[in-house]
């Protein structure tokens, strides 16, 4: 049996499947010795006329936790990742939770990239029962960085263009 564990780099999901297993961030999960997948192989083979081909056309079953220790969102029996990845803080509550996502309101510099992050950690959230209070305060952190975004994107206008939109909305107050 292997441990394996999933550490979720910033911004991947909380849990992720992997060939049929479900794994929650930084929680070692038991893998039988025995679960194989289907993985494409690189061989080198010769070709009739002597020169030497690389060939990726061939499949082979390897176990699942030989595949993922070269992952490095994953630890297996406590080896280190195949490459240094910062782990993602753990979030097991709801103060947990608020903690986290203040922190990447916080650090956001684009109101879409915001504002996709908070629908996709929706599913979180309900996971977590994150309380109606929280959600508001969450919410209201999140409206608040997006006007600061927006006017700091007013700021960096040119003259010109400020010049030009203050023509426009001129011109629209006279046609009213």
């Amino acid at each position: 049996m292997a441990r394996i564990t999933y550490t979720p780099g910033e911004g991947d999901p909380h849990t992720t499947r992997c060939h049929g297993i479900t794994f929650k961030a930084h929680v070692p999960t038991e893998v039988p010795d025995g679960k194989m997948t289907t993985q494409i192989v690189t061989k080198r083979t010769t070709t009739a006329d002597g020169r030497s081909v690389l060939v990726t056309n061939e499949t082979e079953q390897i176990n699942l936790w030989k595949l993922l220790v070269g992952n490095p969102q994953f630890y297996v029996d406590g080896q280190a990742n195949a490459k240094a990845v910062k782990p993602s803080p753990r979030i097991e509550s709801a103060e947990d939770y608020e903690a986290f996502a203040r922190s990447w309101i916080d650090a956001q510099t684009d109101v879409k990239v915001m504002d996709q992050r908070w629908d996709d950690e929706e599913a979180m959230r309900e996971e977590l029962s994150i309380p109606e209070n929280m959600l508001n305060r969450l919410s209201d952190a999140l409206v608040m960085r997006a006007a600061k975004l927006r006017y700091l994107e007013r700021k960096r206008q040119t003259p010109a263009m400020q010049a030009k939109g203050q023509q426009q909305v001129t011109s629209n107050q006279q046609m009213k």
